[in-house]
């Protein structure tokens, strides 16, 4: 555990310094393990019960985290543990974030850094992907492997709903290449109703990455009666086109019903449609459609030429194009090599 995330409280117990929880952990406990049920209070110490356990590995097409103007049609290695420190009534993935119990919160196959850069070189992937659950919870493992891919020339992208504390975030950020952001809405009450977090340090963070020069994606699932109300896109949309940059790709994704929301019915095209028109209309020049069977194809903002075709996950890029339209010139945003 890195020293750095923790520390000792005056009243005797550690607080976690991991991310914007903060979550203090009285002394060994099986049922204080913070929010993200995977970090607890052992003698004084704080141990991550996934600090080297993986259950999830896996060589993705690129466009798949989505990203879709970092190293486009490009294969990439990616990894996942048990456990996360959002609680999302809609999680998509609840059978590995949000485990029914300690034992399988503790569940996953032993690995360490030089193994999965192997495993991404054997597999020619130009990076590695830190994603299916919160990378932040396997924090140790994901900073060693991000550090071993530099030398080894490897990119390294992280998936994350963007709840980092300052302290990770410091250490992290001078190994991380990419990153597709979760912005789960744009409502303080629905953050903290449905995945029992903030959004203010998301807001934050999603700043810090583009300041850093990490080239960054913004992910929304569009959820019925949850946060597809057109006043909060605008305002959604409006803040990656004025904060963080009209260039940023924002992916608007198609929800289906899962863990405690299978009541709530698919997300429909036409909803779909009507928060890309708002993305447009604030100024964004890359919005996407995913989960559903549409073209999601990358135009050149000035001349709307296809420069990248895309269907599913298959990716077909112009011939021509290296960065620069090919027919009107413009130099589009994007990381190419």
């Amino acid at each position: 555990m890195t020293k750095k995330l923790w520390k000792q409280t005056n009243n005797e117990k550690i607080q976690c310094l991991l991310c914007s929880h903060f979550c203090e952990l009285g002394v060994e406990d099986s049922t204080n393990t913070g929010k993200c049920r995977v970090r607890k209070n052992k003698n004084g110490f704080l141990i991550n019960l996934v600090e080297n356990k993986i259950v999830s590995h896996n060589v993705d097409p690129i466009e798949k985290k989505p990203l879709y103007h970092f190293l486009p049609n490009s294969a990439v290695f990616s990894i996942g543990s048990m456990g996360c420190n959002f609680d999302c009534a809609w999680c998509q993935n609840s059978s590995i974030a949000h485990p029914k119990n300690q034992e399988q919160a503790e569940q996953g196959a032993i690995i360490d850094a030089s193994m999965i850069i192997d495993a991404a070189i054997k597999n020619q992937c130009k990076s590695i992907a830190f994603t299916y659950n919160e990378p932040t919870i396997f924090f140790d493992l994901m900073l060693e492997c991000a550090m071993e891919a530099k030398k080894a020339n490897i990119r390294t992208v992280l998936v994350s709903n963007g709840y980092q504390s300052k302290y990770s975030l410091e250490l992290l950020l001078p190994y991380i290449d990419a990153a597709n952001i979760d912005l789960k809405c744009f409502s303080e009450e629905t953050y903290q109703n449905y995945c029992k977090a903030h959004l203010k340090p998301v807001l934050h963070n999603i700043k810090e990455f583009a300041k850093n020069n990490i080239w960054l994606e913004i992910t929304t699932l569009l959820i019925p009666t949850i946060n597809d109300n057109k006043a909060e896109l605008k305002d959604l949309a409006n803040f990656i086109a004025q904060e963080v940059g009209t260039h940023i790709p924002w992916h608007i994704s198609a929800f289906h019903p899962s863990r405690n929301m299978m009541h709530i019915p698919r997300t429909n095209i036409d909803a779909l449609k009507m928060a890309y028109d708002i993305g447009k209309d604030a100024g964004l020049e890359y919005v996407y459609i995913g989960n559903v069977q549409e073209e999601n194809n990358t135009h050149c903002p000035k001349c709307k030429k296809i420069l990248i075709k895309r269907t599913g996950y298959n990716t077909e890029i112009n011939a021509e194009f290296t960065g620069q339209c090919p027919y009107c010139k413009m130099s589009i945003v994007e990381v190419w090599e």
